[in-house]
């Protein structure tokens, strides 16, 4: 019997370890997302978003609760998970840039890419945005 997780060899098996690292594809497992979302969601009219749903363990509890994510096949698992949830099938800055949805709370499993190596509109967009976020916060970033 192995020591990892009983969800470590399903995943290990539907998807490539070097695909994963370059996606930032690690889910979080069961019981700690059940435990955030927990958390997260004060009141049962709190609507909850998750930028990146993966295979929407994160939005599994609530009933409004929406998610984004580009790969199809982990939008077809989230629409299985939980029928209930929104999902929105691409790119997460694309559709944030049009959408006027609002929400209540956000959770969910952060993209996992090693932000010195990605050099796409995406990740040069996100480092902006975050860059912007902590100066406003009086954080001191050279």
């Amino acid at each position: 019997m192995s020591d990892r997780p009983f969800w470590f060899n399903w995943y290990s098996r539907s998807a490539d370890l070097a695909s994963r690292k370059t996606s930032g594809a690690y889910y979080t497992p069961p019981h700690l997302a059940q435990g955030l979302v927990r958390w997260s969601v004060r009141k049962d009219s709190d609507t909850m978003i998750d930028l990146s749903c993966g295979d929407c363990r994160f939005l599994a509890e609530p009933r409004a609760s929406v998610g984004v994510k580009q790969d199809s096949e982990a939008v077809a698992a989230a629409a299985q998970r939980a029928p209930w949830a929104v999902l929105h099938q691409g790119d997460f800055f694309d559709w944030a840039a049009t959408t006027k949805e609002r929400f209540d709370c956000a959770a969910g499993d952060p993209p996992f890419i090693r932000y010195q190596t990605c050099q796409t509109p995406d990740c040069k967009l996100s480092r902006t945005l975050s860059y912007h976020q902590l100066t406003q916060f009086g954080s001191n970033l050279p």
